[in-house]
């Protein structure tokens, strides 16, 4: 025991307590040797690069929420909550991003270096929390654990404000718990800080909010006021910094939300949350991702109730966790309120909202690999678990988002001056007009301002439930309207059908253009192994040699 304090002493000097000790590794008395320690720390290092490596970069072109990210972060910041007003975002992430792309550039791997950046410093927080959790060891084991995670390398590639909700809520849940055990002005003025920051960068922080301050009123009527009540009061000074933001917060509660998505029941919420952290993001699950996800639940189970007796034997008991209590409690308790929330207010759910709480998901993971003994038994189960999450990971390099690229390269490929393009629904336009040119000329259905660049959200069911109604957009009065300004040109029709509030509207009007303009040309046809998907079908100049279709 005397030798182990001392190995323990002289590696803690070395690594300025930062990483784990050969003595870390196992139980005491079972620690690494010299060769293995050696090995494992390379191995933490190459398991790291990789991860940032995977974090920094992917092939696929900007979808949808991307490219509108970008559009919406170049307005000038006076009429940025105009902008949002009607897309239905909080403003920090776009502010951030305005200012990063205009020292680094637009290319796609310049736009979203900004959410790598975000991501890979969410690694600090958490490498804290994980060493609260269980020492040296699970504050790595976390780190390793958080890099290569399929869920945080999508998002560390994802130009939006997710990775930054990750570094936040990490961050939050620090500073909470060191400001419970000593309630300094510094460390209340850090809660106070990092409240804001959530509420300013996504609207589904407010719910976990919500549960935090619930918990601490709890705490303070256990404890009679004392330090939980000036954690409440740091949050509520937080709080009150989003008092200018209400006025635009609560006219997108009115006339935006999710009209492109039907409200979710909190259980199959949960599983496909389970499902994407294991990679499910990248074209669906395969069996990697499978064994992954099987084995974070059992280390997750093992972290919370397990305990290694030797380097043998591990003994399960159930009750309550023996550890990890407090973020297994952010976990189902803040994304289980801000489910109940959105099911409530009719809202969809995506993974992506679960970035308020994914924090705690490396954290119990990596505790489970404390109830293994035996330090090279733990080293080599964790090579092994990283080894999978990272092949689930790597697959993000190549998953194509989005087939706008496809379809501006075949447009691009046979377009003339004079031809138009038309989009259907709207919501394609955005990731294809980023890779045309200028001179094209290109209009969305139903017709709005801000084409093709924004997207306007506000009342947008309500919108396009009238379409049919409004003669002036009806579909097939839209598609003779497109066809006599074409003329002797060519119309582009991207579209695709399906879309949630537009019924078989683009349809009607390919069917109606295939009516005034006989003999369509398919260019892309749907690819489902691209989550934003694209049909491209060219319509020739009108043939006067052809007698027009009767009705």
């Amino acid at each position: 025991m005397t030798n182990q304090t001392a190995d323990s002493s002289v590696a803690s000097t070395e690594t300025g307590g930062l990483m784990p000790t050969k003595a870390d590794w196992g139980l005491d008395g079972n620690s690494l040797s010299d060769g293995w320690y050696r090995l494992a720390l390379a191995g933490a290092v190459g398991v790291c690069l990789a991860g940032l490596a995977l974090m920094l970069y992917t092939r696929s072109e900007l979808w949808l929420d991307e490219a509108l990210s970008v559009n919406i972060a170049r307005v000038p910041l006076s009429e940025l909550p105009q902008a949002l007003k009607l897309d239905g975002a909080p403003p920090l992430y776009y502010i951030a991003l305005h200012f990063w792309t205009a020292v680094v550039g637009e290319s796609n791997v310049a736009i979203r270096s900004l959410s790598a950046l975000f991501m890979v410093l969410a690694a600090l927080p958490l490498w804290a929390i994980g060493r609260r959790q269980g020492g040296r060891f699970v504050g790595l084991a976390t780190v390793l654990v958080f890099v290569v995670n399929p869920f945080a390398v999508r998002y560390a590639t994802e130009a939006r404000q997710y990775s930054l909700l990750v570094l936040l809520s990490g961050l939050g849940y620090l500073v909470l718990v060191r400001a419970l055990e000593e309630p300094s002005i510094r460390r209340l003025a850090a809660v106070a800080a990092v409240t804001a920051a959530l509420m300013y960068t996504h609207y589904w922080a407010i719910s976990l909010l919500m549960f935090t301050g619930g918990v601490l009123v709890m705490m303070a009527v256990r404890a009679k006021g004392g330090t939980p009540l000036k954690v409440i009061a740091a949050m509520s000074v937080g709080g009150l910094a989003f008092i200018p933001w209400l006025p635009t917060f609560f006219d997108q509660m009115a006339h935006t939300g999710t009209p492109w998505g039907e409200p979710s029941p909190i259980l199959p919420a949960f599983l496909v949350t389970l499902t994407d952290y294991s990679g499910g993001l990248a074209g669906g699950a395969r069996a990697t991702d499978r064994l992954l996800s099987m084995s974070m639940m059992l280390l997750i189970v093992l972290g919370l109730f397990g305990m290694a007796i030797d380097t043998k034997r591990i003994e399960i008991r159930l009750g309550f966790p023996r550890r990890g209590a407090g973020v297994l409690a952010m976990l189902f308790g803040g994304l289980g309120l801000a489910l109940l929330v959105a099911a409530v207010g009719g809202s969809a759910y995506q993974t992506r909202y679960s970035s308020i709480v994914f924090f705690a998901f490396p954290v119990l993971v990596a505790t489970g690999f404390m109830v293994i003994g035996s330090a090279k038994g733990r080293m080599i189960v964790l090579a092994i678990f990283l080894s999978v999450s990272a092949l689930s990971a790597a697959r993000n390099v190549t998953f194509q988002r989005t087939q706008a690229g496809v379809a501006a390269d075949r447009i691009a490929a046979a377009a003339q001056p004079g031809d138009i393009i038309v989009y259907c629904p709207d919501q394609l336009s955005v990731s294809v007009d980023r890779l045309l040119d200028d001179d094209l000329e290109q209009i969305t259905y139903p017709p709005t301002d801000l084409m093709p660049q924004r997207i306007d959200w506000v009342d947008y069911e309500i919108r396009n439930d009238a379409l049919a109604e409004r003669r002036e957009i009806d579909p097939e009065q839209f598609a003779s309207d497109m066809s006599a300004l074409a003329g002797e040109h060519h119309v582009f029709l991207v579209w695709q059908g399906g879309y949630r509030t537009y019924g078989q509207y683009c349809e009607r009007i390919r069917d109606h253009l295939a009516l005034l303009r006989p003999l369509p040309d398919t260019l892309v046809v749907t690819d489902p192994r691209y989550f934003e998907r694209h049909d491209v079908t060219l319509f020739g100049p009108v043939r006067t040699d052809i007698a027009p279709p009767q009705p």
